[in-house]
């Protein structure tokens, strides 16, 4: 994907300013920025349809395995 972003001159100098303080050009700064925001919370999403899963029974994403199939193990003899 191709973005294009018209920032004002300060705008413009604050990034080239953070990039250049962590040894990165302009566009990776910017990738690694996005990427930050981005990736937590896809993260949390795929935690949370999982844990949701689990909890009704049904199987979650993770190894197809229902809450009843994982708790099993767990009960006292």
């Amino acid at each position: 994907m191709t973005l294009t972003l018209e920032l004002t001159p300060e705008e413009e100098a604050q990034l080239r300013s953070q990039a250049a303080k962590l040894g990165l050009d302009e566009a990776t700064y910017v990738r690694r920025l996005i990427g930050s925001a981005i990736l937590p919370q896809l993260t949390l999403a795929d935690t949370l349809k999982e844990f949701v899963g689990a909890v009704d029974g049904t199987p979650g994403p993770g190894d197809g395995r229902a809450w009843s199939e994982i708790e099993a193990p767990c009960d006292p003899v």
